[in-house]
């Protein structure tokens, strides 16, 4: 496989990464009554089978509903900007890689 053909697989794997968490930001954001039902029915699911104790869920339930869920999806984001970013400005720079 030639050199191009792995950075743009790369990229283009980044840019749906990055995508799918400004979606999903965007989605805790925007829809925080549907996003807390998700988060209450799958820790509630984990503590039925007997994965998680009723300490441990009630404190990820709080994770995950509160600003700590945001600011790493939104960092993960906000990083996969940064790296295509830096991607096209390399390429633009610098051309694609020779083999």
């Amino acid at each position: 496989m030639k050199d191009s053909t792995k950075l743009f697989i790369c990229v283009g794997m980044v840019a749906l990464l990055t995508v799918f968490e400004l979606i999903w930001l965007w989605f805790i954001i925007k829809r925080p009554e549907k996003w807390a039902a998700w988060v209450d029915k799958e820790n509630d699911f984990w503590v039925r089978k007997g994965i998680f104790s009723v300490p441990f869920a009630k404190w990820m339930k709080r994770i995950e509903k509160g600003m700590p869920q945001k600011l790493l999806v939104g960092t993960g984001a906000l990083l996969g900007i940064c790296v295509l970013i830096f991607s096209g400005y390399m390429l633009l720079k610098h051309g694609l890689p020779k083999r």
